[in-house]
């Protein structure tokens, strides 16, 4: 059965080593996967990426847990990550990433690649930024899902959609959102966020030196 609760600091190890097994084969990390020839390394740097990630959201945003328990007084695992960031926040830029230990990622990522991947998620996050000021301007609450990934050993067991069901959009609501945007690179996501009633608003491909990435953003208005 699935606890939810806030991740403290000490959480965002764990957090980070589940999110970098779950986007190991993300199509927006091609472009730093496609500089390591040795797995093992590559996912150690993307475990690296998504700690300091976390970091950099974990004081002014919501990192939210699903964590599997056997037993009540037990620590458990974590099951489910969900990173939402709060309409009235600004976005973590680059100088908030090299203070929570991006710095440390330029002596393992090429600072080119680093950079040309920041790019690629900037440009993936464009339809829901401009989204975002549409709402804003009718004095809305648009929130943005940042990520969700799911523990490997739990998909397939429903537990992102009950996240989201049951902690994440109320969570979201309760804090005074009037919508939740975010986008998706896979077709899996697509049907996934459809299923969960989130309505697609933009489609397009993003060009990259290997190829375009299929790119889709979508908008949850909260009842």
């Amino acid at each position: 059965m699935l606890h939810y609760k806030l991740a403290t600091k000490e959480d965002l190890p764990q957090a980070a080593a589940l999110l970098a097994e779950s986007f190991f084969d993300y199509p927006l990390y091609t472009i730093l996967k496609n500089g390591f020839k040795n797995p093992t390394k590559y996912l150690k740097v993307l475990t690296k990426i998504q700690e300091v990630f976390l970091k950099a959201h974990h004081k002014n945003h919501a990192i939210l847990l699903g964590v599997e328990k056997e037993e009540e007084d037990k620590d458990g695992v974590i099951a489910t990550v969900a990173v939402l960031e709060r309409a009235d926040k600004r976005t973590p830029g680059l100088a908030t990433l090299l203070r929570s230990g991006g710095l440390g990622l330029a002596f393992r990522i090429s600072p080119p690649a680093l950079f040309s991947f920041l790019k690629l998620l900037d440009k993936a996050q464009t339809a829901c930024a401009n989204r975002k000021k549409e709402i804003m301007l009718q004095d809305g609450s648009p929130w943005f899902i940042a990520v969700l990934g799911v523990n490997k050993q739990f998909q397939g067991k429903q537990m992102g959609s009950c996240m989201l069901a049951d902690y994440v959009m109320p969570y979201a609501k309760n804090e005074g959102a009037t919508h939740v945007l975010l986008n998706t690179n896979t077709q899996a996501n697509r049907k996934f966020y459809i299923k969960n009633g989130f309505h697609e608003f933009s489609e397009e491909a993003i060009p990259t030196p290997k190829g375009e990435i299929p790119n889709w953003s979508y908008v949850y208005v909260c009842p």
